[in-house]
């Protein structure tokens, strides 16, 4: 199996006052959240800091659209709202790097994920 952070996966980050979340999906997730952090994304490079508030991975990339597009979606939003709201939510430190991400490999194993939204 290859390593997880090099699995597709939807993500979702939130600014450190809290008022706006990005949601995304990659093929890398390692590399597209040093991108993230480092400034090199146009839609978040001003509201750093940022903080991963969810991250699921797929066997392939076009689920991971998907969950994109459900986390952008009205009950998708309400769902992550209330995720990152709440005390069981998998959240990780504020200011996460891309040498962290090889050690939350075993941290994801064990995030509680929604049932995958239902196909369109």
């Amino acid at each position: 199996m290859e390593p997880l952070e090099n699995r597709p996966a939807a993500y979702a980050l939130q600014s450190d006052d809290k008022d706006w979340v990005y949601k995304g999906s990659t093929k890398n997730l390692a590399e597209r959240i040093s991108a993230h952090l480092s400034g090199k994304v146009s839609r978040t490079k001003n509201r750093r800091p940022l903080e991963l508030i969810y991250w699921e991975y797929f066997d392939d990339y076009t689920e991971a659209r998907r969950r994109e597009n459900w986390l952008k979606s009205g009950q998708g939003r309400e769902w992550l709202k209330n995720k990152s709201e709440s005390k069981n939510s998998a959240r990780v430190a504020k200011s996460v790097d891309a040498r962290d991400l090889k050690s939350l490999d075993r941290k994801i194993v064990r995030v509680r994920v929604p049932p995958r939204a239902p196909s369109v």
